[in-house]
């Protein structure tokens, strides 16, 4: 990836791969200045699996360094891949680091952390930290600013998601590595999209009054919804806001999707008539698709998340779509509303026959008939009824949008009833990030010390601006940690038993046999990008950096969301 990185404009430093083939024949320049050779193993730029476990031996004249590939290639055989290593001059009087876009929690975030030699990929030195939102450069010195760029464009051209850097008293930066990790950022690309385009206002939105407890299940949920009116954070959907003129400009805009044109008495009044003919129409072909299309429930997990994306965009398109334009004409006031019409609400006939049965019965015959509630939708839950489902009295109205809105929510039920099978076994699988990529609602997760208990509308960016740990800060970097906090007993390596929380001095490589078992890391002092802690990000473990906890070593303690290491 550094020659695709030199391709596109970026200073790289100059380099020699070392195939096992090639270790006779070695540039000239190899044994004239100091030389640092390090793996050039395909896991680590593509993967970040092995980030950091080869060691980086720096060498001058010919018998060290071929010494040191020597060294460097064998530990790379051992681990089954092929011993190519990387020579490059050594760099010296500048200040190294490295840049990640965050994951989970941090997920908005760009991170950067610089300091003298490795100090910042080691966590063995002193290091600055910057960690701002993505699209937010205020208090970013000059030097930051050029770095988040150089990452945001090799993110765009190459998949980029870190890179290690050089940087000059000059001000020239050097790219010295780029990788792409395994630790999964199902929402960044829908982040950019929400807040990059600084030219546009910033939808307002209202959280929906439920906590599905599942990012998937809000996600899906939230995809449903018309093209636009929601996204998720985590487990809660976030529901858009929009003016009367905004409103009224998408239904028109909405009516015209669904009819083909724009009837000219919509302007004044919605023509309830016309579009109860184009629903049916509509429905009808969407009847005969749920017939004849099966999802294969053996297919791949990629293949498995696209087919359920794309059944969730001819969903939104439209039951969500037709419920906004009914939903809009009703709070308006803008429908007419036909002569002679009169049917019962479907909701109200399910209802009426859920209401005649004991409860076990009716949970059992709302899941024979292939429904799932959009309320409480989560993978892996048995379906649940929604209370205000349940009705003795079966409603007739004569309204056509009414009917329409009443059918939408029931088919919405029935569709995702349909999908569950795919979504819980998706998520069995443990690859429920692949269909997060494929949501254009999913924002990620919820960011740390953001409440989302505020019922008030908030932008996109404020909502993640609220989470924002600070530009520079001396407080404890906490990542993983759930909102509920962990409760372990705090141990040195030395006592370390696993499911404990691990104690630290550091976050040097050499702690990276204990870290599998660790139930969550707390360090005295480091790089939270350091390779240590991107291994324990890969893994899945939570950490906190500068947490102030040697007095609680060997006791049971209480690891809050923000860092705060507190006695249980």
């Amino acid at each position: 990836m550094l020659e695709q990185a030199a391709s596109l404009g970026f200073r790289v430093q100059k380099g020699f791969i070392v195939t096992s083939q090639q270790v006779g024949d070695l540039p000239p320049w190899a044994f004239a200045e100091p030389i640092i050779v390090r793996s050039a193993a395909l896991s680590e730029s593509s993967s970040a699996e092995t980030v950091g476990v080869y060691d980086s031996i720096v060498a001058i004249g010919e018998p060290a360094v071929r010494a040191a590939i020597s060294n460097v290639q064998r530990q790379i055989s051992e681990a089954g891949e092929k011993p190519y290593c990387l020579l490059q001059p050594y760099l010296t009087k500048q200040t190294f680091g490295i840049a990640m876009f965050g994951t989970g929690s941090d997920g908005h975030l760009f991170i950067c952390e610089a300091g003298i030699g490795n100090a910042a990929t080691s966590g063995t030195g002193e290091t600055q930290r910057v960690a701002v939102p993505l699209w937010n450069q205020a208090g970013l010195t000059r030097a930051d600013r050029k770095v988040r760029r150089a990452l945001l464009r090799l993110h765009r051209d190459l998949g980029a998601t870190s890179i290690e850097w050089a940087l000059a008293s000059s001000g020239r930066l050097t790219i010295l590595q780029v990788s792409t990790d395994t630790l999964g950022r199902p929402a960044l690309e829908n982040v950019r999209k929400h807040t990059l385009r600084l030219a546009l206002p910033f939808p307002q939105y209202q959280r929906a009054p439920v906590d599905h407890g599942s990012a998937v299940g809000a996600a899906v949920v939230a995809a449903m919804a018309a093209p636009g009116d929601q996204c998720s954070l985590g487990g809660f959907r976030l529901v858009r806001r929009r003016s009367f003129v905004a409103a009224r400009a998408l239904q028109l805009a909405d009516i015209v999707t669904v009819l083909g044109r724009l009837p000219l008495a919509a302007f004044s009044r919605v023509p309830g008539d016309l579009l109860l003919q184009a629903f049916e129409a509509q429905e009808c072909a969407r009847d005969d698709i749920r017939r004849t299309l099966q999802i294969s429930l053996s297919a791949p997990d990629q293949a498995l998340a696209q087919a359920i994306a794309s059944e969730l965009v001819q969903v939104s398109n439209l039951y969500g779509r037709f419920s906004r334009i009914a939903t809009t004409a009703i709070e308006l006031k803008l429908e007419t509303i036909p002569r002679g019409f009169k049917r019962s609400l479907l909701s109200t006939v399910i209802g009426n026959e859920l209401s005649q049965l004991n409860p076990g019965d009716a949970v059992h015959r709302f899941s024979t008939l292939g429904f799932a509630s959009l309320v409480t939708f989560a993978p892996g839950l048995q379906p649940q009824i929604d209370k205000e489902l349940i009705s003795p009295v079966i409603q007739e109205v004569e309204s056509p949008l009414a009917w329409i809105k009443d059918k939408c929510a029931v088919m919405m039920m029935i569709e995702l009833g349909r999908l569950r099978p795919a979504i819980d076994e998706l998520c069995r699988r443990g690859a429920g990030d692949h269909l997060l990529s494929l949501l254009p609602t999913y924002l990620g997760e919820v960011p740390v010390g953001f409440d989302l208990s505020e019922a008030e509308p908030r932008s996109v960016r404020g909502l993640f601006d609220d989470g924002e740990p600070g530009i520079r800060s001396n407080a404890p970097y906490a990542w993983g940690v759930p909102r509920s906090g962990l409760d372990l007993t705090l141990h040195t390596p030395e006592t370390f038993t696993p499911g404990s929380a691990l104690y630290l001095e550091t976050t040097d490589m050499s702690h990276l046999s204990l870290i599998n078992g660790a139930g969550a890391l707390i360090v005295r002092s480091g790089s939270v990008l350091s390779h240590l802690l991107q291994h324990a990000r890969r893994l899945n473990i939570p950490y906190v950096v500068g947490a102030e906890a040697e007095g609680h070593i060997g006791k049971p303690v209480r690891i809050e969301e923000s860092g705060e290491v507190l006695s249980a």
